[in-house]
């Protein structure tokens, strides 16, 4: 069996998702989100309060709309909500995948929890979760140094089923064997699908440039991985 036949299989079944419990605050800001990218501009404008309404009217917010279109193109999907401060203000940030670019709409909630503010704009690269990418390193770390067991420790319920401390130990010295001793970690990426969010480490091998990716659930257990070299 070839090393990318055995290592590329790493990336295991990671089971039903659990339902997502989200607070009220993005509750609305997710409904604003799909009322405006479907042009239900009554309804998207449905939790503003007062000052909001009488500045970004169902029309104003329909322009808007026409900007985005031109800018990020088609609407895809939410691909990661978080909540933050900025200030006194309450916002819900909600990363998500258009036709041409990922971009970021940002709903800040006023003391009553109405919406006082929207903003979106283009972005990039998807933000890193400072606690995910020490989880994915933590990993890698354990894994190079073959401490199997805290390697594993992490693992959801059904990946310390299937990839057992002993089966980490048979994958890591065929990565050796094929890659060479580990040299760094040398780029660090986050691809998130609801409720899924992947770590991407691009790592330095002795003979090659190897992608590792570290899925983790919504309780950050991780679920999954997969591990290719990098093209």
């Amino acid at each position: 069996m070839t090393i990318s036949a055995l290592v590329l299989g790493i990336l295991l079944q990671i089971g039903r998702p659990r339902r997502v419990l989200r607070s009220p605050l993005e509750s609305r800001a997710r409904d604003f989100v799909t009322n405006f990218t479907k042009s239900r501009f009554d309804m998207a404008s449905k939790d503003f309060n007062e000052s909001m309404r009488e500045v970004v009217t169902p029309s104003v917010l329909a322009e808007l709309k026409q900007q985005s279109d031109v800018n990020l193109g088609a609407f895809r999907s939410v691909v990661m909500m978080r909540q933050r401060r900025e200030g006194s203000l309450r916002m819900i940030e909600l990363v998500c995948r258009f036709e041409k670019s990922l971009g970021t709409f940002r709903v800040a909630f006023d003391a009553l929890d109405s919406i006082g503010a929207i903003y979106l704009d283009p972005l990039a690269t998807e933000p890193v979760e400072p606690v995910l990418e020490a989880a994915a390193r933590d990993f890698l770390k354990n894994f190079i140094a073959k401490d199997f067991e805290a390697a594993t420790a992490d693992f959801g319920p059904l990946l310390q089923i299937q990839l057992s401390p002993a089966l980490l130990a048979r994958q890591q010295t065929q990565i050796t064997n094929s890659y060479g001793a580990f040299r760094s970690v040398k780029e660090v990426h986050q691809i998130t699908d609801e409720p899924y969010r992947t770590i991407e480490l691009i790592t330095v091998f002795e003979r090659a440039s190897v992608s590792i990716r570290i899925a983790f659930n919504s309780d950050d257990k991780i679920t999954g991985m997969k591990l290719e070299p990098v093209k």
